[in-house]
C-alpha cells in the first residue's frame, strides 16, 4: 500500500473551496470535472482494476485538490467495495476497504472522512488508512448528504424530514427536525458558521448562526419538475454550485442569497 508523503493539513472551518465538481459517470470509472471558472468539462479515464462497477462512486473533497473515493456496497449485507483518493495529477492510490458505508457524499474534518447511510455512521481515518465504525445511524436510509458546522456533523437523506446531528466529542446522535417536510433530494452544505439545506426542486433553509437546531426559511429555489442535485457540488468564492444533470448548474450566491442558472457546453475535453 502507498502511503502518503505529506500529510494532510487541518485548517478547516467551513467546507473545503474548490472551482472543480468531480463526478463519476454510473457504473464506470470515468472522472468527470466541472471547472467553475470557465464552465469546461474534461472526462479522466482511470482504468480502476474491477471492470464491473456495479455502484455509483462516491466523493469527498480534500484538501489539495485530492478527491476520496469509495464505491457505496452493492447491496444492504454486501461488505464488498473500493476505497481511493485520486491526487492532483489523477493518479490512484488504493486504500484499505474495510466496511464501507451504504451512504454518499462524505464530510472531511480533521483527517478523517465521515459517510452516514445503513446502519452504521463510519468514518475513513486518513492517519490510521482504516473504516472505523462509529455509531448506530438513527435511519436506515442509504441517500445521505452531510456537513460540518459547530463541531458536529450534520447527515439528512432524501425521503425523510429530520437531520441528525453526530456530536464529534461524544460520538452520539441527536435528532433535528425540520419545519418543512422534502420529498426528493435534499443536500447539506455549509459557509462559515451556517449550514444550509437544499432541496431540489422546493426550498432552502437556513440554520442559525449559533443553533443548528434552529432553522430558518429563506425561499422557493425552483418549482418545475426536473431532474434533482446528484450530490455534484462546489463552494468557490463565496457560492455554492449544484450540477444537475450534465448541461447545467446552477450557483447559490451565499451572500446574495440568490440563483443564477448556468448552462454548460455538450462537449468534453479528453484529460490524461
Amino acid at each position: 500500500m502507498k502511503i502518503l508523503e505529506n500529510p494532510l493539513p487541518y485548517n478547516q472551518e467551513s467546507e473545503i473551496e474548490t472551482s472543480k465538481i468531480s463526478w463519476f459517470y454510473d457504473k464506470t470509472s470515468d472522472l468527470v470535472e466541472i471547472n467553475i471558472k470557465t464552465f469546461e468539462k474534461t472526462l479522466h479515464r482511470l482504468y480502476l482494476p474491477k471492470t464491473n462497477i456495479n455502484e455509483s462512486i462516491s466523493i469527498c473533497q480534500l484538501p489539495g485538490n485530492k478527491l476520496f473515493c469509495y464505491i457505496n456496497t452493492i447491496g444492504w449485507n454486501d461488505l464488498s467495495g473500493m476505497t481511493f483518493i485520486v491526487n492532483e495529477n489523477y493518479e490512484v492510490q488504493f486504500l484499505p476497504t474495510g466496511t464501507p458505508s451504504l451512504g454518499f457524499f462524505g464530510t472531511y474534518y480533521k483527517n478523517c472522512v465521515y459517510v452516514f447511510g445503513g446502519e452504521f455512521a463510519k468514518r475513513f481515518n486518513l492517519d490510521k488508512w482504516r473504516w472505523e465504525k462509529l455509531v448506530k445511524f438513527p435511519s436506515s436510509t442509504r441517500w445521505c448528504s452531510s456537513t460540518f458546522l459547530n463541531n458536529i456533523i450534520l447527515a439528512t437523506g432524501r425521503d425523510w424530514d429530520n437531520i441528525f446531528a453526530l456530536d464529534l466529542l461524544t460520538l452520539s446522535f441527536s435528532s433535528c427536525p425540520v419545519s418543512l417536510i422534502f420529498y426528493q433530494n435534499k443536500f447539506l452544505c455549509n459557509f462559515e458558521d451556517s449550514a444550509y439545506l437544499i432541496e431540489y426542486p422546493g426550498k432552502i433553509l437556513e440554520s442559525g448562526k449559533n443553533d443548528p437546531f434552529d432553522w430558518n426559511f429563506i425561499g422557493n429555489f425552483f418549482s418545475s419538475k426536473e431532474e434533482g442535485f446528484t450530490g455534484r457540488k462546489a463552494l468557490y468564492n463565496k457560492a455554492w454550485y449544484f450540477l444537475t444533470g450534465d448541461t447545467e448548474i446552477i450557483k447559490f450566491d451565499l451572500e446574495e442569497k440568490n440563483i443564477l442558472r448556468i448552462h454548460l457546453p455538450l462537449t468534453y475535453k479528453r484529460g490524461f
